[in-house]
């Protein structure tokens, strides 16, 4: 895992670093988390790692609204931002 977790970990920091946005910085540390505690979501929590970097804030909000309108999307978007945790 240090390769992979290594990879995560740089991400992560390049990527908070970058953001200004509190949501964004939360969602990024519970992915970290996820791809921490869990060896088998690294590479899920990577790349949704990744994803979140290139998102800004009306995106966020686009898909906001969408995650009212779509029940299974809304399983993943809680709190204004987007949870790693799959049901």
């Amino acid at each position: 895992m240090l390769g992979v977790g290594a990879d995560l970990k740089r991400g992560v920091v390049v990527q908070a670093r970058a953001a200004f946005d509190e949501q964004k910085i939360a969602a990024l540390g519970r992915a970290f988390r996820a791809g921490v505690t869990d060896t088998a979501k690294v590479d899920e929590s990577l790349l949704v790692v990744l994803a979140l970097g290139t998102l800004e804030r009306p995106h966020i909000d686009v898909l906001h609204v969408i995650a009212l309108v779509d029940p299974l999307l809304r399983l993943h978007f809680r709190g204004g931002s987007f949870s790693t945790a799959y049901p």
